[in-house]
């Protein structure tokens, strides 16, 4: 290959590797065509065996770009963040200080977090149920060891586990959306995301009034089954119990 045709491809590979990182202006048609040319390339024996191996490398780089999801790339990047998973809370998730003025003995702050794609890429956006750890705040002093506290403190867990919880579900009906507006402007993306997370943080409201903060134990079972079964089945949860 000429020197030339060769830099250029080097470049667009590396280009097409930060792109990835930065998923904004990332689209997988670049690496697709490079992946796809230096093969062809490699085929036709226009790449000596001297090269071949350093461009079956190329080959590797953006056969990542095209195949890793970017959701895992994303993660992978901000691993410092707390994302909802199946895992239960633990006391090492809330890493604030707590408010002593405040008659709750904890406070969850779940978020919508995750980057727009500005190039018509696939998937449009990407997006996650997070906690801003470092906000929310636990009074771990009114739980002693005694067993008692212990239960008390696990029932209190899984409650604030169900605020994460309900945003993830609107996370995900977002996301579902937004896989949709592969045309549509970052400004209506945004929009769309603003509109799930009102809709989950109205619902924050009324999980806690009706089942006092958690305190209401049969309250909070009838939540725990409806928020499992939204989660395991993609329903609608809706506002309140009857």
């Amino acid at each position: 290959m000429k020197k030339k045709a060769t830099l250029i491809i080097i470049s667009l590979t590396i280009l097409s590797l930060i792109l990835k990182l930065d998923f904004e202006y990332y689209n997988f048609v670049l690496p697709l065509l490079l992946s796809v040319a230096l093969a062809y390339l490699i085929k036709k024996g226009q790449i000596t065996a001297k090269y071949r191996l350093s461009f079956g490398l190329l080959i590797i780089i953006n056969l990542f770009c095209i195949l890793t999801s970017d959701e895992f790339v994303y993660k992978l990047l901000n691993n410092d963040i707390y994302y909802w998973s199946e895992r239960e809370l633990q006391l090492s998730d809330f890493q604030g200080i707590p408010d002593s003025k405040s008659e709750v003995s904890a406070t969850v702050f779940p978020r919508i977090i995750g980057k727009l794609n500005k190039v018509y890429n696939y998937p449009p956006a990407i997006v996650f149920a997070s906690n801003e750890s470092h906000k929310s705040w636990i009074k771990a002093s009114l739980f002693d060891t005694t067993e008692q506290q212990q239960i008390a403190l696990s029932r209190l867990l899984r409650h604030e586990k169900l605020h994460l919880s309900i945003t993830e579900i609107f996370t995900r009906m977002a996301q579902d959306s937004l896989n949709k507006m592969i045309f549509s402007s970052s400004i209506e993306k945004y929009k769309l995301i603003e509109y799930y997370y009102n809709q989950s943080d109205s619902i924050q409201d009324v999980f806690d009034d009706q089942t006092n903060h958690g305190t209401n134990l049969q309250k909070n079972k009838e939540w725990e089954f409806r928020v499992q079964s939204s989660l395991n089945s993609s329903i609608v949860l809706k506002n309140g119990i009857n």
